[in-house]
């Protein structure tokens, strides 16, 4: 009989996981805050409107939302479109060890 061993990490909790599994985590952050924040960026882009306001730069009213929420979900949206091509680079990088001489 032989014995299969699996490495797979797929079930596992994150302290368990290790330094590979912790390396996802960011990304998998980075999706639930992107889509979780969709809803407030299109609560933003209503706000179109407003840029035509005497002072269109600052809305107390929105202050919240326009400079705090939408830059957060933002740059969660690029990590969350960048994931698989840094996930990729990543896993090239480990076999073939391109920058390991600088």
């Amino acid at each position: 009989m032989s014995r299969i061993v699996s490495n797979s990490t797929w079930g596992k909790s994150a302290s368990s996981l290790g330094a590979e599994g912790r390396f996802f985590l960011p990304f998998l952050a980075a999706a639930v805050i992107a889509f979780v924040g969709i809803g407030p960026i299109r609560t933003a882009l209503e706000l179109y409107d407003l840029a035509y306001l005497a002072n269109p730069y600052f809305v107390p009213a929105q202050a919240v939302l326009l400079y705090g929420v939408v830059p957060v979900v933002t740059m969660a949206l690029a990590i969350f479109l960048l994931a698989p091509g840094l996930m990729l680079s990543a896993a090239i990088g480990r076999e073939t060890q391109v920058f390991g001489a600088l």
